[in-house]
């Protein structure tokens, strides 16, 4: 290939675990479940937050702010403790430097979020070019970070 181009979440790292984690055991603290195949409905979107936290607000009749607090320390617990790059990933990022293929990363996530996975998966080296949301006017699923 002439480049490869990498997500972020869920692709150098496994955040969407970590996130449906985060959200399940909210839901569950308010006596509301929430299926794997509900939280899959969003999974991924940038915006998804906002709405799953509105249906929870909804449902439990609890302040978004509130909810916020609970859920985003733990979830950035899960993810620090998910940061070690897999050893296929670091040994395919190796095998395409040394075969001269540019490496990038495509992001819908924010330029800071992104910042704060690569330098703590150490992975930032690798890729010579870095696209997140905060870099295009349309974020995933429109084209704009491949374009």
């Amino acid at each position: 290939p002439q480049a490869v181009i990498f997500d972020c979440d869920g692709v150098l790292v496994d955040t969407e675990t970590c996130d449906y984690q985060a959200w399940r055991e909210l839901h569950e603290a308010h006596g509301v479940p929430l299926s794997l195949e509900d939280y899959c409905h969003t999974a991924g979107l940038y915006g998804s937050w906002e709405l799953l936290y509105g249906a929870l607000v909804e449902r439990s009749g609890v302040p978004m702010s509130q909810l916020q607090a609970l859920r985003e320390p733990r979830f950035r617990a899960l993810v620090h403790e998910a940061l070690s790059p897999d050893p296929a990933l670091t040994g395919l990022l190796d095998t395409l430097g040394c075969a001269g293929i540019p490496r990038g990363v495509a992001s819908s996530s924010d330029r800071d979020w992104v910042d704060y996975l690569l330098d703590g998966l150490g992975l930032r080296p690798h890729f010579a070019a870095v696209v997140t949301g905060h870099d295009v006017s349309r974020r995933k699923p429109a084209p704009d970070l491949y374009l």
